[in-house]
């Protein structure tokens, strides 16, 4: 867990796994807003086959009179040691500065290193990549995805000790790769 005081106020930023049922509501609710409505990349959901592996990563301002969220990502794990981050949002009200995402991707890769990562992969909207690259991630691909263009990063797992705090409990069970 992270955690930074924003804006000189009070309130913080504490990126987790989500885990409590209005966390995974906002989480969906966030989602449907930056990549639906906002960038209209999918019609009603953007939700995918991904989705049921996946461990949903959130942003949450705290200190405030209720706590709010204000970012997410997800990560899942498609072949041993072989992570994918994607769906990477950050709520409008805290886009001013990089902190919140540069804090959900050190959370989502900190995360995946923890629990068995040896590569750690994104395919990022193309004009993501220079925020991307700061953060000691590589250019692979350029492909398209949605009908706009997209590039496929790995990180540098060297920038991303594995995190203490990622609780192993909450590491996915089941695999894409897991046989019975």
């Amino acid at each position: 867990m992270s955690s930074r005081h924003v804006d000189g106020s009070l309130a913080s930023i504490v990126c987790r796994v989500a885990r409590e049922t209005w966390e995974l509501d906002a989480y969906r609710d966030l989602r449907r807003a930056i990549f639906c409505d906002e960038q209209r990349l999918f019609e009603q959901d953007d939700e995918d086959e991904w989705d049921q592996l996946a461990v949903p990563i959130v942003a949450v301002r705290t200190g405030a009179e209720r706590d709010a969220l204000v970012g997410v990502v997800r990560i899942y794990e498609p072949s041993p040691g072989v992570w994918y981050g994607g769906r990477l949002g950050v709520d409008v009200s805290c886009r001013s500065t990089s902190y919140v995402g540069r804090s959900l991707v050190v959370k989502a890769v900190t995360t995946a290193h923890a629990w068995g990562c040896r590569e750690f992969w994104a395919i990022v909207q193309t004009p993501n990549v220079p925020f991307f690259q700061r953060l000691h991630w590589h250019a692979v691909e350029e492909l398209e995805a949605h009908g706009i263009p997209h590039t496929k990063m790995k990180a540098d797992l060297d920038h991303y000790p594995p995190s203490e705090d990622a609780d192993i409990a909450w590491r996915p069970k089941a695999s894409s790769y897991d046989a019975a």
